[in-house]
């Protein structure tokens, strides 16, 4: 997130972070403010039922998984079959 505001991004550029979160306190806190902080950043901190997911992956350019080997994901599965 930090990372986010030094890009060089169309002014229509958004960041979607989506996705129930599983951070301490402290650690959610800080999502939240940095991602207050930042108009182009979208914080959707909640559990996504099959509807929500599905809208916000068919929405986005890219999508970008936490993991460096998803082969237990649905998420990246989804999002590879959307295309």
């Amino acid at each position: 997130l930090r990372a986010w505001s030094d890009c060089r991004l169309p002014e229509t550029a958004r960041l979607v972070v989506a996705g129930e979160s599983y951070l301490n306190g402290r650690q959610a806190a800080e999502v939240a403010a940095l991602a207050s902080a930042e108009s182009s950043i979208v914080l959707v901190d909640r559990y996504l039922d099959d509807e929500d997911f599905v809208s916000i992956l068919a929405g986005a350019d890219l999508v970008l998984a936490p993991w460096a080997r998803a082969t237990q994901s649905g998420s990246v599965a989804i999002a590879t079959a959307l295309g």
